[in-house]
């Protein structure tokens, strides 16, 4: 497959900006401002639409009920910029193309909305997926390319029918990936922010000119998110991955990026998500089931929320926008990232509590989780649950992550000074945003 120099890159963009968004522009900022207003109202659609996260203890920590409206925000944009260009005519044959990224954003967004107004079950989405696949690519015959189109080797012909089997499969398994790498605020928008950049960067006019519009969406709810107003929510690691897996494979379809560019991009989500499986697979667990094994909690662990945010999003922005500026490199990217990432966790996967500061909060709000265990088994005053439970701090932790019992004994020496639940969650909340 033939590379493209930076300066390719540069002129190719200028002139993206010049011919489409410039003409388009008032229309851009009325998908921004589409965004924007559902952001601001994060919280009333959130109630309206029946979309409200709600902390339960154990793996969702956050102080109170978030809107899953982020995704939502993001699709809606979307919807607006793709019917702007619908309507004009700065693309010329176009149509099929955005119409299928407009249906598959709002297909896949949906199997997600369903599931943040009522859990559905895995299997149930990922046969809700397939479907839609296997519509968009009868819908869109020329995202299945007659060969892997390689950056350092020989492309690789397969069969259409194999190529749209693995593209079906990539897609269901980055989706999933993107939904497990949810669980720190900024980490998927981010992402989203990333690849809306190596799509803009490496994608024709079309590709290029509806990654703006990612862009732009992204970074506003990004910014929402950060503040924890509001989360992408089910419809949106659904609905928008699916919008950035296919602009992906049409990328590589019209030989705009090569199988190890692309393979690049989702490198962390995938592994970590397909490393997870297995871990739990030995343990003789269900893939599905929860845990705190992530790369963003080893993360957490190591350096505190606000690095584990800046390293994850950061590893995948300096390789992604590296690769697509100088794709000759991506062999030694892919190499290098994977060692990074694999080391990383084997260096931090001899134990799973926290230090430094980040100990300090994991044991706050294990802390707290205790406080609150041992208050549901009857005891009248919080701090007194704490210095002699109902039940023995063995019981009193089952169920909660595998530190709990590490914090027992701490929590027991301050517990004086902050008797209540409501006073350990302040404390919490403050070493926070210290920490940020």
């Amino acid at each position: 497959m033939d590379t493209k120099c930076g300066g390719e890159f540069w002129a190719r963009g200028v002139l993206m900006v010049t011919e489409l968004q410039i003409a388009g522009m008032p229309w851009l900022i009325a998908a921004g401002g589409v965004c924007l207003a559902l952001c601001l109202g994060a919280q009333f659609v959130g109630d309206r639409l029946g979309v409200m996260d709600h902390p339960d203890g154990d793996r969702k920590r956050h102080s109170g009920p978030t809107p899953q409206v982020g995704g939502i925000a993001i699709i809606l944009s979307l919807t607006v910029w793709i019917c702007a260009l619908l309507a004009g005519s700065q693309l010329a044959d176009g149509l099929a193309p955005l119409v299928t990224v407009l249906l598959s954003a709002t297909g896949a967004g949906l199997i997600g909305f369903i599931d943040d107004q009522s859990p559905t079950t895995p299997l149930a989405r990922l046969l809700s997926l397939a479907v839609l696949l296997g519509l968009v690519f009868m819908l869109l015959p020329e995202l299945i390319a007659p060969a892997i189109n390689w950056g350092s080797f020989s492309p690789t012909h397969i069969p259409a029918w194999a190529f749209g089997l693995l593209a079906s499969f990539a897609v269901i398994g980055l989706v999933n990936a993107v939904n497990m790498a949810d669980g720190q605020n900024g980490i998927a928008s981010g992402m989203f922010v990333v690849w809306s950049v190596c799509l803009m960067l490496v994608g024709d006019p079309l590709i290029a000119t509806v990654a703006y519009g990612l862009l732009i969406a992204s970074l506003i709810v990004l910014v929402f998110n950060l503040a924890g107003k509001l989360f992408l929510g089910d419809c949106g690691t659904y609905g928008v991955t699916v919008v950035f897996a296919l602009l992906a494979i049409m990328a590589h379809a019209r030989n705009e990026a090569s199988a190890e560019t692309v393979a690049l991009w989702f490198l962390v989500p995938v592994t970590d998500c397909v490393r997870l499986i297995i871990a739990r697979m030995l343990r003789g667990r269900s893939p599905a089931d929860g845990d705190r094994n992530h790369l963003h909690h080893h993360l957490q662990n190591e350096v505190g929320m606000t690095f584990s945010l800046i390293s994850y999003t950061g590893a995948v922005a300096v390789t992604s926008i590296a690769g697509s500026i100088a794709p000759h490199y991506d062999l030694f990217y892919l190499a290098s990232l994977a060692s990074l990432y694999f080391g990383f966790i084997y260096f931090t996967s001899g134990g799973t509590a926290p230090r430094g500061e980040a100990a300090t909060v994991h044991t706050l709000e294990t802390g707290l989780l205790l406080l609150q265990r041992a208050s549901d088994f009857g005891t009248t005053e919080t701090g007194a649950a704490v210095r002699t439970p109902a039940l023995a701090p063995a019981d009193c932790a089952n169920g909660l992550p595998e530190t709990a019992h590490l914090a027992f004994e701490p929590i027991q020496e301050v517990v004086a000074s902050y008797p209540s639940q409501e006073s350990w969650l302040q404390l919490s909340e403050q070493l926070r945003a210290g920490d940020k």
